[in-house]
């Protein structure tokens, strides 16, 4: 038996699946759902290609069902992304009709009298690109509900699976090039299957690497959170709350601003910040939309670069540094305080202070 270049690779990526798999199900955040979903793609992309090394490289006469296994890449991928961004579980039914389609392909490559490959792997490319578009949009109107409810978005919005979803996309444009212009077993398909099985190491390992950063005290947004940005999107069209409660609520969310200074919980929520103030989380985020012209985060965001100015102001006196600042001011990273006070300020935090020094 011979290896060649993409049996190696191939072996690479049977034992980094494996290994991060028993990893993922064996550290404390097993109980995640998002953690369990990632290991059932990595178990499943390792089995997959344990079978495509055993049938390339032996003579061995076995049933093959490697041709139907890429319908479950899709819906363990979608499962994984919408893990991460709902709190609300997945019910057994959904999950049944996720795995239903390679169920009954798996029974007609079995029985059908004639060559079914074909059709399998065209439609298991408009099941990975259905699947990927779902994810697209999935996180797109997540994020849209996530500066309405969270005050600090940066390490949560989820960017890094847009990127991996775009890396998947080519993998996915390389494999049909490859079944579909390439003639099998030329140098050409040869070479495309060694680079999309390199593709698929780096997205593997970038995939588990990102997942594991994801904060594990985020649980997602809720069906609650949703409902608060649905009705801002609505113009709150039946909103039951008054103008003067607006006048209000607006009042004392300042003072408490003021005085309190909520704002330097860098994971603040807005149902947080209403059940302190004894409103409802949806009146709450209408008097912010509607009095103040801003969501929650950027809300949430002014306060603390207001704040993060009186001290920079007084760090000549004081000699705090910028560090500690940001850290105050309830920010939990330097690129993220950056540029949020470029963005308000017109001015990084070294320019600012060094101003205020020579001021």
């Amino acid at each position: 038996m011979q290896l060649q270049i993409v049996n190696i690779l191939q072996v690479l990526l049977i034992f980094q699946g494996v290994f991060f798999c028993f990893f993922l199900l064996s550290s404390p955040r097993a109980k995640y759902r998002s953690n369990r979903f990632l290991a059932s793609f990595l178990g499943l992309l390792s089995f997959h290609m344990t079978l495509n090394l055993v049938f390339e490289t032996s003579s061995l006469d076995f049933p093959d069902i490697t041709p139907t296994l890429g319908l479950l890449y899709g819906p363990l991928l979608y499962l994984f992304v919408i893990s991460l961004i709902r709190t609300d579980g997945l019910s057994t039914r959904l999950l049944a009709v996720h795995v239903s389609p390679w169920i009954v392909f798996l029974l007609l490559h079995f029985i059908s009298l004639v060559e079914f490959q074909m059709v399998t792997g065209a439609a298991i490319l408009f099941s990975m690109a259905g699947y990927i578009f779902g994810s697209f949009r999935a996180i797109v109107k997540y994020q849209s509900v996530l500066s309405d409810v969270h005050s600090e978005t940066s390490s949560i919005n989820l960017s890094w699976v847009i990127h991996l979803l775009y890396l998947l996309s080519s993998i996915l444009i390389l494999e049909a090039i490859r079944n579909f212009l390439f003639v099998p077993d030329s140098i050409g398909e040869k070479i495309a299957y060694s680079v999309m099985t390199l593709a698929l190491l780096v997205f593997v390992v970038t995939l588990v690497y990102r997942g594991l950063k994801q904060p594990s005290l985020f649980g997602g947004i809720s069906v609650e959170d949703i409902s608060i940005s649905k009705e801002k999107e609505e113009r709150y069209a039946s909103s039951t709350i008054t103008d003067k409660e607006i006048m209000e609520h607006a009042s004392n969310l300042e003072k408490l601003m003021k005085e309190k200074k909520p704002y330097i919980n860098p994971s603040l929520k807005l149902s947080e910040l209403a059940e302190t103030m004894g409103v409802n989380p949806r009146h709450l985020s209408q008097t912010i939309n509607t009095h103040f012209k801003m969501n929650f985060s950027e809300y949430v965001n002014q306060h603390r670069i207001a704040d993060a100015k009186i001290q920079l102001a007084e760090s000549v006196d004081s000699g705090k540094t910028i560090l500690e600042i940001l850290y105050e001011t309830g920010f939990n990273t330097k690129s993220n305080f950056n540029h949020t006070f470029k963005e308000l300020t017109g001015k990084t935090p070294s320019e600012f202070k060094k101003g205020a020094e020579l001021g």
